[in-house]
């Protein structure tokens, strides 16, 4: 099976595909970094655990952690990213809106699986513009950067990214 390796932003939609894969009918893992020990080294077992499934899953559903991107583009592993759209070409209104939104996505979803949920919320507030910034989500060099509007989620793009997974633009390069 041709697997394509989605790392998306908080807040995308991951576990909501995954908890209903059956609807959409593919085969997805969320493999959610939380479920690891962060000691020293950890990304390298994240990423191992990545690459055991691929051939698996239609898509796997991983964190943004530019330790882990890093690893994946080392290894020649293609991986897409998506990420809500704070990009130069919109409006800082549009910006703002979609920044507002993210984080009403933040506080209502279920957080049980985040130890901290304020000092979580806390580190995105600080670090949002910058982490959705298109310098920071292409400095790994993803295949492809799929950039979410106004009210879209990651199964709005989900059919647009199953085919060009099926139409094999990311094998391993």
């Amino acid at each position: 099976m041709n697997t394509m390796i989605i790392s998306a932003f908080p807040g995308c939609g991951k576990t909501y595909i995954s908890e209903n894969q059956t609807s959409y009918n593919y085969k997805v893992m969320d493999s959610d970094s939380s479920k690891f020990e962060k000691h020293d080294g950890w990304e390298i077992e994240y990423v191992n655990h990545i690459i055991s499934n691929i051939g698996e899953y239609d898509f796997i559903f991983i964190a943004q952690y530019p330790k882990v991107l890093e690893l994946l583009s080392e290894n020649n592993i293609p991986f897409v990213v998506v990420a809500p759209d704070n990009s130069d070409s919109l409006s800082m209104k549009e910006r703002q809106l979609i920044k507002q939104q993210w984080f009403g996505r933040f506080l209502l979803r279920n957080n049980s699986h985040i130890k901290n949920l304020e000092r979580w919320i806390e580190e995105l507030k600080v670090n949002y513009d910058n982490w959705t910034s298109y310098e920071h989500l292409t400095e790994h060099n993803p295949s492809e950067l799929v950039l979410l509007k106004e009210n879209e989620y990651l199964s709005d793009r989900i059919q647009y990214l199953y085919s060009k997974k099926e139409e094999g633009q990311y094998k391993r390069r």
